[in-house]
């Protein structure tokens, strides 16, 4: 197939009357991921990142929220 772009989805498959699937998910998880990696820029070693990482998911887990919720 010519003109094919990795990763573009075809306009007959997105319906904007539909949300991404667990999309609360997602977003807590990307955010979490951008931290890493701002934490890894400021060259905290990986113990103390993955410890506050967890420590965000529990919380999230305890509450049953998220932090924008």
């Amino acid at each position: 197939m010519s003109g094919v772009v990795p990763g573009f989805v075809p306009r007959r498959l997105v319906d904007p009357d539909i949300g991404l699937f667990r999309a609360d998910e997602r977003v807590f998880t990307a955010m979490l991921d951008g931290w890493r990696a701002q934490m890894l820029a400021r060259g905290l070693t990986t113990d103390t990142i993955k410890q506050r990482c967890q420590l965000l998911e529990r919380f999230q887990r305890f509450t049953g929220e998220f932090p924008w919720q």
